[in-house]
């Protein structure tokens, strides 16, 4: 868990670089219950079952 926490943060920092380098990229916040079902709908197919007390 503490790799995905890792690979989040870094994903998030380089996206946050990137809108300051392109100011004119759209940006929209996305609701909460959309991004968990994008975040499902993306999963691979190994992964369809979360683990025991997983939040999403």
């Amino acid at each position: 868990m503490v790799s995905v926490e890792k690979n989040l943060r870094k994903a998030i920092e380089l996206y946050l670089e990137d809108i300051k380098e392109h100011p004119d990229t759209f940006v929209s916040p996305v609701p909460t219950q959309e991004f968990i079902e994008f975040i499902r709908d993306t999963e691979p197919e190994w992964y369809k079952e979360p683990a025991e007390g997983l939040l999403l």
